[in-house]
């Protein structure tokens, strides 16, 4: 027996004894190559054969997947053949994965990027070949079974496993496309879901983009198989209403761009949903690759936050009789309500006039050009007399509530200056416009409880000096 069978006999041992744990915390794969350059196997003749480098990631569900199931992905059982019929079988090998990092619980997407409740694990697993050229060039798989229970694309996913793998293409020097990231893997109900599937290309071939069928592989019997078994490799097949280009529940038919690779569906219908898809890689006008990718998106029926607001802009203060020049950002259509007092609703920039005293809050409602939707809110405060108002009491404690003495403008007032006085007439704080404020104390003296003196000065809309003063307590 030599060296290579019994590696292969001891792991079949090791496979019959090892307890099965089946791939529920899998929730997406994908496979990717590079091209090394050419080795030199033989100088007489000289025999070059192509050098690849293939990655395999796995993404694993650490807050329900099984820890030993986790485990068991370690080590990863990788099968080469030839990909041309009958498919002749080439090597199997047994890789370790080279890193394991924990994916930050959050989603991001042209709407900006929220927390989710998740926990992905990416383990990252690689293996260089060298082969000899081949005319039809070669295929590298990896098989896991079986798939969460609670998916709802596919029909029986408990007794369906996944294929991933990548084309080693024949007589021609090429690196593979990679994705970008990874998909967020929660959404919440009725809320609109965008997401990125494109992909970057090392040799700069162009790039396209579809939904497509999810790959079955491996079984109950045998949940990692080694080698995995042969191509062709099996579609799963989907849920009724349900398919590889409509693989998940949404309100308005999904929006998919195959020049982007943008998928936009609104989630109607809570569930755990599988997607497949694919990247084609292009050269002269030539398909000349595809890989693929599986994840999966949890529809929660507790909604998740919207990252995305427009700005309303910073709350008002004015008197009665003045305007606000209104400028919200952030959006590419307006809506603003109530229309109290405002020249139009339906633009960024409406001006108000008040006529009366009161306090106003408005809410501008924004959609961007990605179909992000948001709220903020401005509140504008009308005083029935101009100037400043200086609170009576503070409270200088570090506590972040109210620890200092600021004066707060009522209408388009400009502060020139703000000073504060001891009960011996000493001045122990002065400030001007964009100052804190006094902080309670003088030369770094933490000053006594009691009453303090203030006096300002201001220039009006327009443009009149006013001089006013009046008293205030410090508490501690």
């Amino acid at each position: 027996m030599n060296l290579c069978t019994r590696k292969l006999f001891c792991m079949a041992v090791l496979l019959l004894i090892a307890p099965a744990s089946f791939a529920s915390h899998l929730i997406g794969g994908e496979m990717a190559y590079k091209y090394l350059g050419d080795s030199i196997v033989s100088f007489s003749p000289l025999v070059k054969w192509p050098k690849y480098e293939v990655t395999l990631i796995l993404y694993q569900d650490c807050q329900t997947g099984q820890p030993e199931a986790i485990l068991q992905d370690n080590p990863a059982y990788l099968g080469v053949y030839e990909a041309a019929v009958p498919y002749k079988f080439v090597r199997a090998d047994s890789v370790f994965f080279s890193t394991s990092v924990s994916l930050p619980p959050t989603a991001t997407s042209p709407c900006g990027t929220v927390s989710t409740n998740t926990c992905v694990l990416k383990k990252t697993f690689v293996k260089r070949y060298t082969l000899p050229p081949s005319s039809s060039g070669y295929i590298v798989c990896y098989q896991r079974c079986c798939r969460n229970n609670s998916i709802s694309t596919i029909v029986q996913p408990s007794n369906n496993g996944a294929t991933y793998y990548c084309t080693l293409p024949a007589a021609i020097n090429n690196n593979s496309a990679a994705f970008k990231g990874f998909p967020p893997v929660e959404g919440g109900l009725n809320t609109t879901l965008y997401i990125d599937l494109s992909a970057t290309d090392a040799d700069g071939d162009s790039l396209s983009y579809e939904l497509c069928n999810a790959l079955t592989g491996a079984e109950e019997a045998d949940i990692k198989p080694f080698p995995p078994g042969p191509p062709p490799f099996d579609n799963v097949t989907y849920s009724p209403s349900l398919s590889a280009t409509n693989p998940i529940h949404s309100q308005d038919p999904i929006a998919f761009d195959p020049v982007k690779g943008k998928l936009i569906c609104k989630l109607s219908t809570a569930g755990l949903y599988l997607i497949a898809e694919c990247c084609h890689e292009w050269r002269n006008g030539v398909m000349i690759n595809t890989i693929r990718r599986e994840f999966q998106i949890k529809v929660s029926n507790s909604p998740v936050k919207n990252a995305y607001s427009p700005d309303a802009g910073p709350d008002v203060s004015i008197a009665v009789g003045d305007s606000v020049q209104f400028n919200a950002t952030g959006a590419d259509v307006y809506t603003w309500s109530p229309a109290t007092y405002l020249s139009g609703t339906t633009i960024p920039n409406p001006v108000g006039h008040f006529p009366v005293a009161g306090r106003f809050i408005y809410n501008v409602h924004g959609e961007n050009n990605n179909g992000c939707i948001g709220d903020d809110e401005i509140i504008v405060t009308v005083s029935s007399h101009s100037g400043y108002i200086v609170p009576t009491a503070f409270t200088p404690n570090g506590d972040g509530k109210n620890d200092r003495l600021v004066p707060y403008p009522l209408g388009r007032n400009t502060l020139k200056w703000f000073k504060v006085y001891n009960r011996r007439g000493n001045l122990v704080y002065t400030g001007g416009p964009g100052d804190p404020g006094w902080d309670g104390n003088y030369h770094d003296i933490v000053q006594d409880l009691g009453t303090f003196y203030w006096q300002l000065e201001y220039t009006d809309s327009e443009g009149k000096s006013h001089l006013t003063k009046g008293d205030v307590t410090l508490v501690r």
